[in-house]
């Protein structure tokens, strides 16, 4: 259902997408990261090649935010304005719902589904500086990855990630 109307989506519903997802046998977070690397760049690779991989990956992963994030600009540079704006559409919604399920402390990390999404939501949703990434544990003993930057005020801010699953914010 995401594949063919994602961008009307609501936050609860991809919300509800992100946990399934984790909870798949086949979810491997970090077995996708050179291909989620490079997709981001799609815009940048043979047309027929983007097309042939970005159409197996997204019956993969079609909540994948270097998948939907790549798309958008590939189309954008392709100037197919509706399939631009729908994929702008779904790495916005995608983004802003991984955003609200936290504030980026290591209390309250933000709910991602790759590793690669800490890059991806840091600079290119939140369009704040690269200053490195690192691992940590918060006092849960949740693993969280790490992102180093600074806010608009040039402040050092580290945001605090996780893969860990979201059903606790189906509570309410």
């Amino acid at each position: 259902k995401f594949i063919d109307s994602g961008e009307s989506f609501s936050t609860r519903e991809v919300l509800a997408l992100m946990s399934g997802y984790i909870s798949s046998k086949d979810y491997a977070p970090y077995g996708d990261l050179d291909f989620e690397r490079t997709i981001l760049h799609a815009k940048n690779h043979p047309p027929d090649t983007v097309r042939k991989y970005s159409k197996e990956y997204i019956k993969i992963n079609p909540i994948s935010l270097s998948l939907n994030y790549g798309l958008w600009k590939f189309y954008k540079k392709e100037n197919n304005d509706s399939l631009a704006k729908i994929f702008e559409q779904r790495f916005n919604l995608l983004s802003s719902t991984a955003i609200s399920t936290g504030d980026g402390s290591s209390k309250k990390p933000y709910f991602i589904t790759s590793p690669v999404d800490s890059e991806v939501l840091t600079a290119l949703y939140l369009e704040l500086p690269f200053g490195g990434q690192g691992s940590g544990i918060n006092e849960e003993g949740v693993r969280l990855e790490q992102m180093f930057t600074a806010d608009k005020n040039g402040n050092s801010v580290t945001l605090n990630f996780t893969l860990s699953h979201a059903l606790g914010h189906f509570r309410d």
